[in-house]
């Protein structure tokens, strides 16, 4: 397993990667520089001959030459993230290193920032804003750098210790969020509620989302993970066969609602499933899922 280490320039990942090497038995490397030496050029002259498409090919390129390895920490360039088929090439811990955009702005001034091609024609802050929800997308965990040896500390926790698994289950129309009535579901969309959910670092979470109550049934009979959070949608009010799959499940579960079902349509009163879970969260839209993920943290 590879450590690949994600996040703005200014962010840190040079010091934290490598400090992080001194501190395991991972090998360093900056991406960036690996892809100077092999290709015998700086990145701005690789930029000023290809330009940013070609740059990209071959900082993808560069990713694929560590696919395959083993035991590397990688420090991405910030830009990694502009290729979502990136993604796939990082075998490993994905972990994005976020700095408040004052801190970045202070680090990348007495940084020689004119050196970074992209910084030519956009500000800190519109690379950030460009940016952050890709951040979000690539990573598997979220790590503040406000100081190096804390940084590291939380990183080596959250790659070296087995961390509790928690299925989050969603069901019926729950992929259309974002296209809904605002006023009962807000406006994030269901990947939105997902990135919320994996910057809550306490737990390893596997994502499942169906329209069909079989298929919802199936996954929860084959879990393997130590807690469900499960949002069934309309099936909450009509599905006798999700209860009696719930109540079998020995593991803590808790039932969350982006909307008051209690007090909407009398059809939504009725409710199969709440009495085999150990929770309820309603009304607090993509907050009741975090409100679960803490209710979890006390009960596990």
């Amino acid at each position: 397993m590879n450590i690949y280490l994600i996040g703005m320039p200014g962010c840190g990942k040079s010091t934290v990667g490598k400090t992080l090497a001194k501190k395991s038995e991972y090998q360093y490397v900056d991406l960036d520089k690996y892809i100077e030496t092999k290709n015998s050029k700086t990145i701005p002259d690789i930029f000023n001959e290809v330009g940013e498409v070609g740059f990209r090919q071959l900082e993808q390129d560069a990713l694929k030459d560590f696919s395959e390895k083993d035991n590397y920490i990688v420090s991405c360039g910030g830009g990694i993230i502009s290729n979502s088929e990136n993604k796939k090439l990082m075998n490993g811990k994905v972990i994005y290193i976020d700095v408040p955009i004052k801190s970045l702005k202070k680090r990348l001034a007495s940084d020689a920032a004119n050196a970074r091609p992209m910084f030519k024609t956009k500000t800190v802050e519109e690379l950030y804003k460009e940016r952050k929800d890709q951040y979000n997308y690539f990573m598997d965990y979220k790590v503040y750098n406000h100081r190096v040896n804390d940084c590291v500390k939380k990183i080596l926790e959250l790659v070296s210790e087995k961390m509790k698994k928690i299925l989050v289950i969603n069901g019926p129309n729950l992929n259309m969020l974002g296209k809904r009535d605002e006023n009962q579901y807000g406006a994030k969309t269901l990947e939105d509620i997902y990135n919320m959910i994996k910057a809550e670092n306490y737990f390893e979470y596997e994502f499942f989302q169906s329209n069909h109550e079989g298929a919802i049934i199936d996954k929860i009979q084959q879990y393997k993970c130590d807690a469900i959070i499960i949002n069934a949608g309309a099936y909450t009010h009509t599905s006798i066969a999700l209860h009696d799959c719930l109540e079998i499940v020995k593991v803590p579960k808790v039932e969350v609602h982006l909307s008051d079902v209690d007090n909407r349509e009398d059809f939504r009163k009725v409710n199969f499933i709440r009495s085999v879970c150990d929770k309820t969260i309603s009304g607090l839209r993509e907050q009741s899922y975090i409100e679960a993920i803490k209710y979890l943290k006390k009960t596990l």
